[in-house]
């Protein structure tokens, strides 16, 4: 696990308001981390969120591994985001996860059967890559959008990642769109990167392998 971008998020929380989102989230990726749970019983309590994924399990098989999230998340007090359906009998203390402007795969259609959010008590969390995209997850609900590829990813090899001064330009010409949300950089997030992170005013990222456990 990078101390290096804990340590970044630690100064982020501190200096944070009360109400913000958790500066530091996991993106679960079954591609690359089969099984997401050592990596969330080892983030810091209370620092952190986690965007639970793993779309291509079966429903029995997910929704297993879910319940299993929820309550490590419980346990040490990390907000928790789900991308896709929620079983039925699964408790209501999580939070959609909305795929901002990929609404046509099944996974992100299929976030259409989440169930109403508690207001004032969760937020909803999504995903974006363009302008566009920021804006239909700001019309879906979303008070904290991840905004990628901030920088080269092992997610996706070979594509073109946004670079700091672009990330922050295409950021702020969505800004009429977003002024009730806050924006997060996804994309080759590490530690290592904790100055450009601070010069850029980024509060909030998403990580997956700067989170894994044998980093």
């Amino acid at each position: 696990m990078d101390q290096k971008l804990i340590a970044w998020a630690r100064a982020v929380k501190a200096k944070a308001p009360r109400n913000a989102p958790p500066p530091l989230w996991l993106f679960t990726d079954h591609r690359r981390v089969s099984d997401p749970r050592p990596d969330i019983a080892r983030l810091p309590r209370g620092l952190c969120g986690v965007v639970f994924r793993h779309d291509a399990l079966p429903d029995t098989v997910r929704a297993t591994l879910l319940h299993q999230v929820i309550r490590l998340c419980r346990a040490r007090r990390l907000m928790l985001s789900v991308s896709g359906c929620i079983s039925a009998g699964l408790p209501m203390r999580t939070q959609p996860h909305r795929r901002g402007g990929r609404l046509s795969s099944s996974a992100d259609k299929a976030s259409t059967c989440l169930p109403p959010v508690l207001r004032g008590r969760t937020i909803i969390t999504a995903s974006a890559h363009t302008i566009p995209e920021i804006r239909r997850a700001h019309r879906l609900g979303a008070g904290l959008i991840f905004f990628s590829p901030f920088l080269p990813t092992e997610s996706h090899p070979g594509t073109v990642a946004l670079g700091a001064a672009r990330w922050n330009r295409l950021v702020r010409m969505a800004g009429r769109a977003h002024h009730q949300s806050y924006i997060a950089a996804l994309g080759g997030i590490e530690g290592r990167y904790a100055a450009l992170l601070r010069m850029s005013g980024i509060l909030n990222v998403g990580a997956i392998g700067a989170l894994h456990a044998r980093h």
